[in-house]
């Protein structure tokens, strides 16, 4: 048998939904079938024939970003051998222009091609990269609202795995695994509260098929609180000199809705992790005046009055009204409160914890000092814990919120 030939296939994602096209009787092979963006390999970069194909065949040409690429695997069909290369990209919007190889585009559940009329080894290839169990637990440089939305994710595609392979024991294997996700994120609320609620509402139905459905009807009101916690933001940023550190998808999103926009933004670097520097090329690329700021200048800038305000995202608010997020925040604000500055936090109600109980873990050595491990005992968490009486609101989807009303919030959403 001759050599596999090589091709790349790209699964575009936006708000937990993948793309899918279905081929055209103008495509080569397969016309009639479902797959990703796909073409043949023709340089020794698999990457950069699928940005090619992307490019050819939904008119993106900017704004994805490449989130992982799989393994290469041989399929076999017909006497064929591909050897596929798969990519896995977030995109800003929805919009496509097919060429004539695609007659049909949508979006929805990466699980949906289950049940499809695909190219061969669909699923396979979508599976060599999409997000694991492990990746929610190690990712160190997202916020929680992206990790939550991995983890339903990771859900909804075992839970359809287990629908078609008619699992007995399906119900108990995904409730342990929906416990593995929560568990691995304790400080972050948003990973438990969404993964919960999806399991409770699934509970009047305890199968595969209802986990399946509810995981991702969970992904799309994540997504919904989320852009309407940023959209009470905008208010606060728009035309306003800003200060933030790490990496928030609701800040990012509410910088991007302003208008004005705002007229300065310093990001801190925020390391460990250093997803600071990721979050300010994206918004110079946008065209936004920013800066870039070490961690050690924070407090310095804010008593300068270097900006107008510090706006943070959240991992976890407590029922008391701290704040819980990327290790810095309560340094900022300090500084905030001593120089008569607002810090404000941009967040969705369901990073709400029930309780003030938090338990910070302690980083290793190698994660807090690359290269400089060896020596004394090293301390330091990952998260730090902001007081109630330092944080100036909340601006959540139900509006702006005093610290103090985080109590009743908690109860009520016991009650539910």
């Amino acid at each position: 048998m001759s050599e596999p030939i090589p091709v790349v296939t790209c699964f575009l994602r936006h708000a937990g939904d993948v793309l899918l096209v279905r081929r055209s009787p103008a495509a080569s092979t397969y016309a009639g079938h479902w797959a990703g963006i796909s073409g043949y390999v023709q340089t020794p970069d698999p990457e950069h024939d699928a940005r090619r194909e992307i490019a050819e065949e939904t008119g993106i040409t900017e704004g994805h970003r490449l989130v992982r690429a799989g393994a290469a695997l041989v399929v076999r069909d017909d006497g064929r051998e591909w050897l596929v290369h798969p990519f896995l990209w977030d995109v800003r919007g929805r919009d496509v222009r097919l060429n004539e190889e695609a007659a049909e585009a949508d979006w929805g559940s990466a699980t949906r091609m289950l049940g499809l009329e695909t190219v061969p080894g669909l699923w396979q290839a979508y599976r060599r990269v999409a997000p694991t169990s492990e990746d929610v637990s190690l990712d160190r440089t997202r916020g929680s609202s992206a990790l939550a939305e991995e983890a339903l994710q990771v859900l909804r595609d075992s839970a359809g795995e287990a629908r078609m392979a008619r699992d007995p024991r399906a119900w108990t294997v995904l409730g342990a695994l929906a416990e593995r996700l929560v568990a691995s994120r304790p400080a972050m609320a948003a990973v438990a509260n969404r993964i919960e609620a999806a399991m409770a509402r699934a509970s009047s139905d305890p199968s595969a098929e209802a986990v399946e459905r509810e995981a991702h009807a969970g992904i799309r009101a994540g997504h919904d609180a989320d852009a309407a916690a940023a959209a009470t933001a905008v208010e606060f940023i728009a035309g306003r000199r800003i200060l933030t550190l790490s990496r928030s998808e609701t800040l990012l999103d509410a910088v991007q809705m302003a208008n004005p926009r705002p007229t300065l933004i310093v990001v801190a670097a925020s390391e460990p992790g250093g997803e600071g520097h990721q979050v300010a090329r994206r918004w110079a690329e946008s065209g936004l005046q920013v800066i870039r700021i070490p961690d050690s200048s924070v407090a310095q800038t804010i008593l300068d009055r270097g900006v107008d305000l510090v706006l943070v995202g959240a991992d976890a608010l407590l029922r008391g009204g701290d704040l819980v997020n990327k290790s810095g925040t309560l340094a900022a604000a300090l500084a905030a409160a001593e120089a008569g500055l607002p810090f404000l936090c941009a967040v969705s109600v369901d990073k709400l914890r029930k309780d003030d109980s938090l338990t910070l873990r302690d980083l290793p050595p190698a994660a807090v000092f690359p290269g400089r491990a060896e020596g004394p005992p090293v301390r330091a968490s990952l998260f730090d814990r902001t007081p109630a009486r330092l944080v100036t609101a909340y601006l959540t989807e139900r509006g702006r919120i005093e610290p103090k009303d985080l109590a009743a919030l908690a109860d009520s959403m016991s009650r539910r």
